[in-house]
């Protein structure tokens, strides 16, 4: 016992100069490894060497374990868990995709609010006028659509697990449209029917190319979820009620045929429940799941 005693004492005298402390420990081990040995000379009820030990091990056990749990979650995140992944897949595009999209939206949302009592007159009046066409499409085309646009290129891998073909065309894409909406709602707004023609088929480009390219993309999904279906479904109205804008479009300038009132309403049902409506319904399915 004595030279235990002894052995104590210059452990105590060691930890006292910082000798066989490493630099590199933890706080907390360093803490319980320096304090501990004078706790067993001072503490009465540690007097005993053994039980001062025992109480070591425990501590220095309970660190242990503790900095391996971290270790463990750091390794967790670094390798991609599944909650992480459901935030940031590396199939995810750069944010410069969905981006542009989605800020062009909000620059659409503001034009539309500013157009909405400016022409309250003729928003009520009649539905009939090429002023009320023109604010009507910054509404689905500026500001829904280039929305919709930018939240599926984000939503698509990170929701669904896809892989969104061609990121660099989506760039190119976007330029294409936003040239197309610029054009067409002035040319509506004007009455210029050439223009309606011209900057509509470049519209009609853009959002085909959109629908298509997302399509080409469906092979990669992993997750089957309802939203996979319900986007899948919207897409093809998308298709459906561009076709028929376009052939509107084309005819306002060459005057094909009388374009009547069931017409446009039917345009516009397609546009609003099948491609807005279907898309939405999807998405919340996918959203409720987060709360």
């Amino acid at each position: 016992h004595g030279a235990d005693q002894a052995g104590l004492d210059e452990l105590v005298d060691m930890r006292a100069d910082g000798v066989g402390v490493e630099p590199d420990q933890p706080p907390e081990l360093a803490r319980v490894e320096s304090g501990l040995p004078t706790q067993l000379l001072e503490d009465p009820q540690a007097a005993d060497v053994g039980k001062g030990l025992m109480r070591l091990d425990r501590d220095v056990g309970h660190c242990l374990n503790y900095t391996t749990e971290i270790v463990n979650n750091r390794n967790i995140v670094k390798n991609g868990s599944p909650a992480v992944m459901t935030i940031k897949p590396k199939r995810s595009p750069e944010p410069d995709l969905p981006g542009r999209y989605l800020v062009t939206g909000l620059v659409g949302f503001i034009l539309f609010a500013i157009g909405v009592p400016l022409l309250a007159t003729e928003l009520v009046r009649t539905n009939d006028d090429p002023r009320v066409f023109a604010l009507s499409h910054v509404a689905v085309l500026g500001w829904i659509t280039m929305t919709m646009f930018g939240a599926l290129y984000q939503l698509f891998p990170v929701a669904l697990g896809g892989t969104v073909r061609s990121p660099r065309l989506g760039r190119w894409n976007y330029w294409l449209l936003a040239t197309g909406i610029a054009g067409f709602v002035p040319s509506f707004y004007w009455g210029w029917t050439a223009g309606v023609a011209i900057f509509g088929s470049l519209t009609v480009g853009g959002v085909l190319h959109f629908a298509f390219q997302l399509l080409r993309s469906y092979p990669s999904v992993r997750d089957w979820h309802p939203m996979a279906y319900y986007v899948l479904a919207a897409l093809v109205w998308l298709i459906a009620t561009i076709g028929f804008g376009s052939v509107y479009a084309l005819n306002w300038h060459f005057a094909w045929f009388s374009v009547t009132d069931t017409m446009l309403a039917a345009h516009v049902q397609m546009g609003l429940a099948g491609w807005l409506g279907l898309t939405l319904m999807g998405v919340s399915y996918k959203l409720t799941e987060l709360f």
